[in-house]
């Protein structure tokens, strides 16, 4: 679908990513080749958890990025998966805006393992500090 949507004229791109309140069409599709990366590496069950993510998305302009401009900036966060589970949920609310899979994600963060046995952490996947507050995650 990504090599699809990049093919496709300027303005039908741009009118597609319109329909998901996503002011450009360039901005969407890279998107969509993130998310097919995403998609190819747990098909395959590669590492994800601090992966750093070789085809990275573009972000929309900070007065239309809501709260993905907490990313703008922030190379590392950028370059880790927590961004394109960010996208995943810009989605959902478009496409399927009943969708629960948000409570189901945010519940399996909040249950993530903490302490001094435990090698990883939420902000090597790129989770931002406050991240359960954006209105992005809000239930």
């Amino acid at each position: 679908m990504s090599l699809f949507y990049a093919g496709m004229k300027g303005n039908d791109r741009d009118f597609i990513a319109q329909k998901y309140k996503v002011p450009k069409g360039n901005t969407f599709s890279s998107w969509l080749r993130s998310l097919n990366y995403l998609r190819n590496l747990c098909a395959h069950h590669s590492l994800l958890w601090n992966r750093n993510m070789v085809d990275q998305p573009k972000l929309p302009d900070a007065p239309d990025a809501g709260d993905l401009a907490n990313f703008i900036g922030q190379p590392k966060s950028i370059a880790r998966p927590f961004i394109l589970f960010c996208l995943l949920q810009w989605l959902m609310r478009e496409i399927c805006p009943n969708s629960r899979w948000h409570e189901r994600f945010r519940e399996h963060l909040e249950n993530f393992p903490t302490g001094a046995r435990q090698l990883r952490s939420l902000s090597e996947m790129g989770c931002r500090p406050g991240w359960e507050k954006w209105d992005l995650w809000k239930i």
